[in-house]
């Protein structure tokens, strides 16, 4: 041997079983940091794909400019590229559907993504391209190319939708200016939902046709931006819009597709990314140091004997510390290549697997390799490898030879007599008090014990929040998505019956008939109800909170939504339910509501989105509703009002867009919506088809039913809901897979510390049976331990996880507003598991110790 840093090579060889198992808990650790990097980057590239096609691809828009604003903006230095529209004006198609004319200059039309299904886009006066489903509305079904005649209205799009949806007492008698415009049809655009569910197709035109539509109006223009790459974002636009003398209001900035650049305006929201992504690499990096601590910690202690040696022929404890440092760095150069290359490769094999479906969300998902990920998860496993390597290498150079040698430890505490636990005794006999005992003779051994189990259970507890504040910002918001939509827009008095929804049961291909009884109505309830942070966005957004007269009931002046639902409906609501019931029967005895009081806010000046629970009302109370518009009066107060008792809370409604964002949400039976609002008929229906339905023969019948009540249309969500569904299967396969590394990375921790704990207690385990103590009696004592050690774990583990995970909560809800949730589930999964884990962890070492004899076992050294 030349050197003593040969020594080194020698152990790792030998210990070929410890030096493996160390070398796989890091190649996991550095893969997983790398496949959680990989993930990010590339769902956050295909996130910006996604929005650039749904929302467009700019950075901000500037409304209502002039001309000669808009020639500035052309020119500005800072600005990339720049498109714009003049908005024509409405055309009404049926009632409650219209057209917006709007000229489309050849930049914006690629910013926009408009996607032609069939024909070219306009590029003459006078030619237009609309939706595919809006020309399926129009009297003689245009084609390509015919001349189409619509009658434009000087309205906005804003005015129209107060005329479909809003208050029909406040609609005041305007006259419009009317334009009689022949367009040829060019082009066949791609339905938008958004559009469908608004009732106002896209109707597409070269600038000069808009211009000419209000030229008895002055002409305004917006104007939509990308800033030059590599300028500060926000900075450039209020550059901009100085520049160009706009008014705040006017800047409206896509706000998804800069909160993904880390852009936006809401700094918080950006900071909020970075401290999730921040938290949780750092929580790997301490369960890939906890692993790889664990592991020198244990071959230093199983080598105590050979560094006292060492020591005596000479080895300074700078040289013990170099060979155990040496050890690190030589499984960290291993584990690294493998590590950053199964990181990536994982990701490519888990997006393949997915992909395997024809409409997987993350079939178009490219993986995305950088730099950054490769080096940063690097840096992270080599850092957390050293570090974890320095306490076991001063423990290493600290041995003294004697002490070594002759297997004795320093005594610093005085001998106390022994302490006799009784109770323990009685409970769990004589091997359940020596298994606790045990736990208490080595402060040091049981802190690591404990350590390492509460780590594997923070942290699987932390990403069980994880992935459910991901799941819920991604599709915790979706709306109730069926293949067909039937619905009735505006404020029609007759509707849809019972014969409709008989006639759509009988349609071949048909496989479920959601039925929509819907109302709008004002709710009003003690407003000592209210939970003061929706109080107090109530008071920032209408300046105070009125009472009504006579009475501390509040005064609303949003309206609420109110459902009727059938058994369908209902079985859906006990999905949801909170606390209460959603029984039937029970519903119509108490003539009672359900409700849900999580709402949607827009927090402050900022704007930003957040879940809240609204008030603070519980199963028994009551609320008063009005269905009757008795609280636009002047001077109003509980006369006339309906007053129904709550008999069940539910988590968020299960039938439409899941928050309300005005006031709390009413749902009850049919039975009890028609009793209360005197209504009889469905306002539409959501329809779900067999997939092997025949969509071409199905469809029309679909249609005929909807075309029965003035100002309906047929909605066809199809691939949007299939794509949907597919994507909460695919986001909750990759999300669980990281979860069940991180579980894989826990279990291995724990195993090798109470593994290799039993090991080095053989000698004791030898003296023991010397004593007396059977082998059955020794693995009830060693599985007691277990039991303890894991109940002992998951205590403090949960304390500590469910403290992070509801740290990670709140940097969560700075990027898409949430619901915090008490993590009951992941803490039973881990607690339990970290129990049997832990007994299974003794079942090799104690079928080792069962085959060695008694002499051998006292004679051993470890």
């Amino acid at each position: 041997m030349k050197s003593y840093r040969n020594l080194t090579f020698r152990y790792l060889k030998n210990q070929k079983k410890r030096t493996l198992l160390t070398i796989l808990g890091v190649i996991l650790s550095i893969a997983l940091i790398t496949a959680i990097g990989t993930m990010m980057e590339s769902l956050n590239h295909k996130n910006i794909e996604d929005v650039k096609k749904n929302n467009g691809h700019y950075h901000t828009q500037l409304t209502d400019i002039t001309k000669e604003q808009l020639h500035t903006l052309q020119n500005h230095t800072r600005v990339e590229q720049i498109g714009y529209k003049v908005e024509g004006g409405m055309a009404p198609v049926l009632r409650n559907t219209y057209i917006k004319v709007e000229g489309y200059d050849n930049n914006l039309g690629d910013m926009m993504y408009l996607t032609l299904l069939e024909g070219k886009m306009p590029k003459g006066d006078n030619e237009i391209a609309l939706e595919k489903w809006i020309l399926q509305e129009m009297p003689h079904k245009p084609k390509v190319g015919e001349t189409i005649v619509l009658n434009v209205q000087n309205t906005s799009e804003e005015e129209v939708l107060e005329e479909i949806f809003g208050d029909k007492r406040k609609q005041e008698n305007k006259v419009e200016q009317i334009t009689a415009q022949h367009f040829i049809l060019t082009g066949i655009l791609e339905n938008d939902y958004v559009s469908q569910m608004r009732g106002i197709s896209k109707g597409i035109v070269i600038p000069s046709t808009a211009e000419k539509l209000r030229e008895n109006n002055e002409v305004r223009y917006n104007g939509f931006i990308l800033i030059k790459e590599g300028l500060p974002i926000q900075e450039s636009i209020q550059e901009i819009a100085q520049n160009i003398h706009v008014d705040q209001a006017q800047v409206k900035d896509n706000n998804r597709l800069l909160l993904l650049l880390r852009q936006s305006r809401d700094q918080k929201s950006n900071d909020a990314i970075d401290n999730v992504i921040v938290f949780l690499v750092s929580l790997i990096v301490i369960a890939t140091a906890a692993v790889i601590y664990n592991a020198f910690h244990i071959s230093v202690l199983e080598r105590i004997r050979q560094f006292g040696i060492l020591r005596s022929v000479g080895t300074t404890p700078k040289q013990i510390r170099e060979i155990v440092l040496g050890e690190a760095l030589i499984i960290a150069l291993i584990a690294l290549p493998l590590g950053l290359v199964s990181g990536v490769l994982a990701v490519k094999i888990v997006l393949s697997l997915l992909n395997m479906s024809q409409y997987s969300v993350l079939a178009a998902v490219e993986v995305i390799v950088t730099p950054k990920v490769l080096i940063g998860s690097a840096v992270i496993g080599v850092i957390a490898v050293i570090l974890s390597a320095l306490s076991p290498a001063y423990l290493a150079g600290k041995v003294s030879p004697i002490q070594a040698i002759t297997s004795r430890q320093k005594e610093k505490r005085a001998i106390r007599k022994a302490r006799s636990y009784r109770l323990i005794r009685r409970f769990l006999g004589i091997g359940g008090e020596m298994a606790y005992k045990n736990l208490r003779r080595s402060r040091k051994r049981f802190f690591i014990t404990v350590f390492s189990m509460c780590i594997g259970i923070v942290i699987f507890i932390v990403f069980n929040s994880f992935v459910h504040y991901m799941f819920q910002g991604m599709h915790g918001k979706d709306a109730f998505l069926k293949d067909y939509k039937i619905t009735q827009m505006g404020n029609d008095t007759r509707g849809y019956d019972e014969g409709d929804y008989e006639k759509l049961k009988d349609i071949p291909g048909v496989k479920t008939v959601y039925k929509d009884q819907f109302k709008s109505i004002m709710v009003t309830f003690p407003q000592d109800k209210l939970k003061e942070e929706y109080k107090k966005e109530l008071v920032y957004r209408q300046g105070k909170v009125e009472s009504l007269k006579g009475s501390d009931y509040f005064k609303p002046l949003q309206g609420s939504s109110f459902w009727g639902y059938d058994d369908l409906g209902l079985a859906e609501a006990k999905k949801v339910l909170l606390s209460g019931t959603a029984d039937r029967e029970k519903i119509n005895q108490e003539k009672g509501v359900l409700i849900v009081q999580n709402l949607e806010i827009r927090r402050g000046k900022d704007n930003h989105a957040a879940i809240v629970q609204g008030t603070d009302l519980k199963v028994g109370e009551y609320i008063y509703i009005d269905v009757k518009e008795e609280l636009y009066k002047e001077g109003a107060g509980l006369d006339g009002l309906q007053k129904v008792k709550i008999v069940g809370i539910l988590d968020k409604v299960p039938l439409s867009y899941p928050y309300p964002s005005g006031n709390i949400a009413v749902i009850s039976t049919e039975e009890v919506y028609q009793s209360l609002t005197g209504i009889h008929h469905y306002t539409g229906f959501d329809i779900e088809v067999n997939q092997d339905a025949d969509k071409d023969t199905l469809k029309p019948k679909l249609k005929e039913i909807a075309e029965g009540v003035r100002g309906s249309s047929l909605i066809d969500y199809g691939e949007r809901a299939e794509v949907q569904a597919q994507a909460k299967i695919a986001v909750s396969v990759l999300l669980y897979g990281f979860v069940a590394v991180i579980a894989l990375i826990g279990a291995l921790n724990i195993i090798n510390t109470i593994s290799t704990n039993l090991i080095l207690r053989t000698r004791e385990f030898g003296t023991l049976r010397a004593a007396g103590m059977t082998m059955d009696q020794m693995k009830g004592m060693v599985i007691t331990e277990g039991i303890l050690y894991g109940i002992i774990g998951t205590f403090w583990g949960s304390i500590v996880g469910t403290g992070l995970s509801y740290l990670l909560y709140r940097f969560a809800i700075e990027i898409e507003g949430m619901i915090w949730i008490f993590p009951t589930n992941p803490i039973l999964i881990a607690g339990v598991g970290t129990i049997i884990i832990t007994l299974l962890s003794t079942l090799v070492p104690l079928k080792r110790v069962a085959r060695m004899n008694i002499i051998e076992s006292i004679g051993r050294e470890e």
